[in-house]
């Protein structure tokens, strides 16, 4: 019986089912530039930096507190966020951590995509810092904000400088501390278009740097566990099939 060919096509069309999904353009910076991401303040593309090697590929985005870093208005305007949604962000997750009075100025990158509800977002990122982490007051923090395409908005804290010390590690010198490459995903829940904003900002001073960075962008559609089943029982099929010939 001649199941291969059916094999194959089965297979291959399950393959692709599981792969669907609208993919952000330079996802993993191979390009060496920010090309397709909107770059506010002082971000660019590079290799290793600071002992980070990128997780994907031979670059990654790195947005920084300083040199060309703009201020939180400017930013906010400049990525299409209401005003002072940093702020808020800042008072919402850190206001009972940190004694400081907010974002100050700092840098970001933004993409916008379009999805189906149920694809799943997923990045890696990376928290290096100058400050103490014993000091409150100074709080520098790195954050992700997801505009939903029903105007609702995803946001939050990825890191902050005020975590416990056990959270970081040297980075090349002792004045520079980093958490580590950690990944960031979440379930999209409708169909449309996303707008996808990550940034870094100092708090309270600008004296002591931060840096954000971010690699491995990807949407993909989570295979349902019924396709799943399929997609093995296909390639159980091939598998059985490979058999040479008398």
């Amino acid at each position: 019986m001649r199941r291969a060919p059916v094999a194959y096509a089965l297979t291959l069309q399950l393959l692709c089912a599981a792969g669907a999904g609208a993919f952000p353009a330079n996802p993993s910076f191979e390009d060496g530039d920010l090309g397709g991401w909107i770059a506010v303040g002082n971000a660019d593309a590079d290799g290793t930096w600071r002992s980070s090697a990128p997780t994907d590929g031979s670059y990654q985005a790195i947005v920084r507190t300083s040199g060309s870093a703009v201020v939180r208005s400017i930013a906010e305007t400049a990525l299409g966020l209401t005003d002072n949604t940093l702020q808020i962000l800042f008072d919402d997750s850190l206001g009972s951590i940190s004694t400081g009075s907010g974002p100050i100025e700092g840098s970001a990158i933004q993409q916008s995509f379009d999805a189906l509800a149920g694809d799943v977002l997923s990045f890696d990122w990376n928290f290096v810092t100058r400050e103490d982490p014993s000091e409150t007051l100074t709080t520098d923090f790195l954050w992700q904000h997801l505009s939903l395409p029903d105007g609702s908005s995803n946001s939050g804290v990825l890191a902050h400088a005020a975590q416990p010390a056990s959270d970081f590690f040297n980075a090349q010198s002792p004045s520079f501390q980093q958490t580590g490459y950690e990944t960031f995903s979440f379930t999209l829940p409708q169909d449309g278009t996303y707008t996808f904003s990550a940034g870094v900002f100092d708090v309270q001073e600008t004296n002591r740097d931060s840096f954000g960075v971010f690699d491995n962008f990807s949407v993909f559609r989570a295979p349902e566990p019924g396709t799943a089943g399929l997609l093995g029982l296909g390639l159980a099929i091939l598998g059985s099939r490979r058999q040479p010939r008398r």
